[in-house]
């Protein structure tokens, strides 16, 4: 934190903000966001106005999001389902690592749903299914499943998979 600090007034930055632990009086460990403004007066004296706050609840709900996130990581990377979230706002669809490996499908295509029909990934007798299930996903169902034969990298044939989808929705629903 002192390097922080000294290396602001080196190079003449005027604002600064560092994160950092502090141990209290009672040993508990506190995260603190430390905002400092370096300000010389008229007659040249200098000195920091800060204001710190309490931030270790911030940093212990990202903590959980982490392990949540990896956790997730982990349990798509071991799935046989195709689990796929689709962005109807943008028309994207973000596929996980293991559907690009066992498909190759690429983990990020634009203009899924417009350019639905031209995929050759997913057996043509199985498009339609497909579709009716983001439709409905689309019109309000909150999740969905359907099982389509994708055509794999390595063999290029084609093979059952279950797909589920979740509407996961933002503040505009």
């Amino acid at each position: 934190v002192l390097k922080e600090i000294d290396g602001q007034i080196a190079e003449n930055r005027k604002n600064d903000q560092v994160e950092y632990r502090i141990r209290t009086k009672d040993g508990r460990v506190l995260w603190v966001d430390d905002r400092g403004q370096y300000v010389t007066d008229k007659l040249g004296k200098s000195w920091f106005y800060v204001v710190i706050l309490d931030i270790t609840e911030k940093k212990e709900i990202q903590e959980k999001i982490k392990k949540k996130e990896e956790c997730l990581r982990l349990v798509l990377e071991k799935s046989d389902n195709i689990i796929l979230e689709l962005d109807f706002a943008t028309d994207t669809a973000y596929f996980s690592d293991s559907v690009k490996q066992r498909i190759g499908i690429p983990p990020v295509i634009h203009n899924y749903c417009r350019n639905f029909g031209t995929r050759k990934n997913i057996h043509a007798m199985d498009n339609q299914q497909f579709m009716n299930l983001i439709l409905q996903i689309k019109s309000g169902l909150s999740y969905g499943e359907a099982i389509s034969r994708f055509k794999l990298q390595q063999t290029g044939e084609y093979a059952w998979f279950k797909i589920c989808m979740l509407a996961i929705t933002d503040e505009n629903g």
